[in-house]
């Protein structure tokens, strides 16, 4: 692999954060009663959260193609993992990317990720993650991950930034220095995305600034920014969600499945600098560091972009 360098992101978007803040529902609760704490559902593993095995139903009418478990402690509990379709009988087995799942051989973090979009047709299927044994987690991510059409531009910089260190300088001209905290706080007893035992600890803010050159529109836009597209130009009988903001059954674009699920930086991402580099130290819990995203045409329907990232916890 090539160290920290930016190829093709991916964003790792947060499905239940998005649909718990615009109050629709998304689990079920007659079918477990050990998982309803809704910060575990949030992007923060810094939280542990102590549970009975069990089987946690989530109910998401949309696309997911990715389930992330992070801060837990599955290896030291012997807590394997199973996760079903909405019948609670046929395991999914169409997977492609996994790191330490099923039956996880480290404490620390995993995830499974599907070849195939389950729920394409966005028709309430059922998840059902099932823990054998009782155990601590910190964070449950489900949803669906965004790839960007093409690799950034070669004008991209990586930060490390250390705001939380402040230096003073005496009377006498000596200099003090205090730190409020130098890296991503730990997720229960070890330090974020790592797996096995404590160690060296990673220190700074990981901040990305990124531009793309030459996107399609259909990569960054839908055709109509509305739910629905009943009586407009592309009205579509069949589907009425086709080419807006609620296409379920579409590849996606960049506002309808990033800006408008993190609700324009207001909610956090998972974000993978390479999406072919599936090292642990490749993830981050993130922002957009902007108060607005801008689209430059450049020739017509394509579009330049810039992008500022930072880590957060």
């Amino acid at each position: 692999m090539a160290y920290q360098n930016v190829g093709t992101p991916r964003f790792w978007i947060n499905e239940i954060a998005y649909r718990n803040a615009i109050g629709a529902n998304w689990i079920s609760s007659a079918s477990q009663d050990t998982l309803e704490h809704k910060n575990i559902y949030q992007l923060n593993p810094t939280h542990q959260n102590d549970f009975n095995g069990g089987v946690s139903s989530l109910y998401l009418w949309t696309q997911l193609d990715y389930v992330m478990l992070l801060g837990h402690k599955f290896n030291t509990n012997s807590c394997s993992i199973k996760i079903e379709d909405e019948n609670g009988l046929v395991t999914l087995t169409n997977t492609k990317n996994i790191i330490n799942d099923n039956v996880p051989s480290f404490d620390g973090w995993s995830y499974t990720m599907w070849e195939t979009i389950y729920g394409q047709h966005g028709d309430g299927n059922r998840l059902d993650i099932t823990f054998a044994n009782s155990s601590s987690i910190g964070s449950i991510c489900v949803g669906k991950t965004f790839d960007m059409g093409h690799a950034a531009d070669l004008s991209l910089s990586l930060t490390y930034n250390y705001d939380g260190i402040k230096k003073y300088t005496t009377r006498g001209g000596a200099t003090l220095s205090s730190a409020e905290y130098t890296g991503p706080a730990k997720w229960g007893s070890r330090a974020a995305w790592e797996l096995g035992t404590a160690g060296i600890e990673r220190t700074g803010r990981r901040m990305w600034t990124m531009s793309f050159s030459y996107l399609d529109a259909n990569e960054l836009m839908p055709k109509l920014f509305s739910h629905s597209n009943i009586e407009s130009s592309y009205y579509d009988y069949a589907n009425t969600s086709a080419d807006t903001l609620g296409d379920v059954a579409g590849v996606g674009d960049f506002y309808s499945s990033v800006i408008t699920k993190t609700m324009g930086g207001h909610l956090p991402f998972i974000f993978q600098p390479d999406n072919t580099n599936d090292d642990p130290d490749q993830f981050a819990i993130c922002r957009f560091d902007m108060k607005a995203f801008s689209y430059e045409q450049v020739s017509h329907n394509v579009y330049d972009m810039k992008l500022k990232i930072v880590e957060v916890w």
